[in-house]
């Protein structure tokens, strides 16, 4: 027995994963019915009619035991013989003792593989015949076999799939981001079943990574109030000069006589780029 691991997700049932049933096994209405079939296996029959025979051959050493003390001869301790006893018989009974012994030592050692028999039947049937506690919520109880064909469709669901509880597969994309062009925004898959829309893009190319960005660049410009927007061209002007500077001395170092003409131009077309970004006037 196993156990499945599930949860309800926009009213789906969905597998989760897998655990083992024995923690909630009952040992005492587990024990209860395994006992009373125990008492009709073969191993135990064998068990019990060997230990009734070697009880029976103990038995019968510690009568030749008791016969044999019969016939000891009796000294007290000041070495005065009240019996001579029966040195014979007494030998005869400790023979019979020693042979019943002996008997008793070889049956126990056919006993030992008979209990590791027993036991692995009493371990199985505990398993076969166990009774199951309920599992808490979002576990429940499943046969082998069940769990075998479950556990094989949920290791093969692959990326962007769930399994439900019924065995059928379903999409699932939740929380994945995804694009959308013309004007491009970015979205999430929310709910259990829901497939991409027409047209999504998991992974943008280079080239749409560039478009994605202009975008959100000139969304971001296009959010400012006009005091910030002003701000931040200025700014970006300020930045444009130094650039042109470097431009022109980096020129001049090489001999180039219009150093100064092609940093004022490269200056001027990072303005008119600076003046249409932020619709402002820097002039």
């Amino acid at each position: 027995m196993k156990t499945v691991f599930h949860a309800n997700v926009d009213g789906r049932e969905i597998v989760l994963g897998f655990g083992e049933a024995h923690g909630f096994i009952d040992p005492e209405a587990t024990w209860r019915k395994v006992e009373a079939i125990l008492a009709e296996t073969d191993e135990s029959k064998q068990m019990h009619a060997l230990n009734a025979q070697i009880n029976l051959v103990r038995a019968k050493a510690d009568e030749a035991l008791s016969m044999a003390s019969r016939f000891a001869a009796v000294v007290l301790p000041d070495g005065k013989v009240l019996s001579a006893g029966n040195p014979q018989l007494m030998a005869r009974y400790n023979g019979e003792y020693q042979m019943h012994l002996g008997e008793a030592e070889e049956l126990v050692k056919q006993l030992t593989p008979l209990v590791t028999a027993f036991e692995a039947r009493r371990a199985a049937l505990f398993l076969e015949q166990a009774e199951y506690t309920h599992p808490p919520q979002g576990e429940d109880l499943i046969a082998d076999d069940a769990a075998a064909s479950l556990q094989a469709k949920h290791a093969a669901r692959g990326d962007g799939r769930a399994l439900l509880m019924s065995g059928e597969y379903i999409t699932d994309l939740r929380g994945r981001e995804y694009w959308l062009p013309n004007p491009w925004r970015k979205a999430s898959v929310v709910k259990l079943g829901d497939e991409l829309p027409k047209g999504a893009v998991l992974t943008p190319t280079s080239e749409q990574s560039q478009e994605i960005a202009s975008q959100q660049e000139a969304d971001r410009v296009a959010a400012l109030d006009p005091d910030q927007r002003t701000a931040e061209a200025q700014a970006a002007q300020v930045a444009a000069q130094q650039e042109a500077a470097a431009l022109r001395a980096r020129l001049e170092i090489t001999g180039d006589a219009k150093a100064l003409a092609k940093a004022q131009a490269s200056y001027a077309d990072a303005v008119s780029a600076i003046e249409e970004k932020y619709g402002v006037s820097l002039s």
